[in-house]
């Protein structure tokens, strides 16, 4: 039986983190687990505020975070081993868009979430970008036409785009 239990943020989205504990990065806590008698409890989080949580010692730290200022956060110690790829994409539905280079998103319609900060730094001065509060948004945007790319992590938008009927 654990011994010690240490909460992490995760701002992660299904099916990297799911309720039901079946998701890519709960599973690889299962195990660590399981290896090391230290259980692992997700909370999930607003990413900003996970991050000032596991800095302050609110919580004990962060899971599967892809980017942290480390000035901004001292008492963060990043591991150095990836728990995981997460990849992040412009997703369509439109069939003529082509994209090769940072530059080309100039011709669409743009969204993000904020706080993103490498996609804030490769949109920027983007002058049809859209920036939105959650994923869930972005996507919605994306379904109604109001985007043309939605530059997202490719496993919960794929996800997301499925529960709302679109295809491809």
């Amino acid at each position: 039986a654990p011994v010690t239990t240490l909460y992490l943020s995760t701002s992660n989205l299904p099916p990297v983190v799911n309720d039901d504990a079946t998701g890519y990065l709960d599973r690889i806590l299962i195990v660590l687990t399981q290896r090391t008698g230290i259980a692992f409890e997700l909370r999930k989080l607003p990413a900003a505020r996970g991050l000032i949580q596991a800095d302050s010692g609110v919580l004990d730290g962060d899971a599967a975070r892809t980017d942290i200022n480390e000035d901004q956060h001292p008492h963060l110690i990043r591991v150095p081993e990836p728990v995981m790829h997460a990849v992040v994409a412009g997703l369509y539905r439109r069939h003529d868009i082509h994209v090769e280079h940072p530059d080309d998103f100039d011709a669409y319609r743009v969204g993000h979430v904020r706080g993103w900060k490498f996609v804030e730094s490769l949109l920027e001065g983007n002058s049809r970008l859209t920036v939105t509060r959650t994923v869930g948004q972005l996507v919605d945007m994306l379904y109604t036409d109001r985007i043309d790319i939605a530059v997202m992590g490719v496993a919960s938008g794929r996800q997301m785009a499925s529960e709302r009927g679109m295809q491809n």
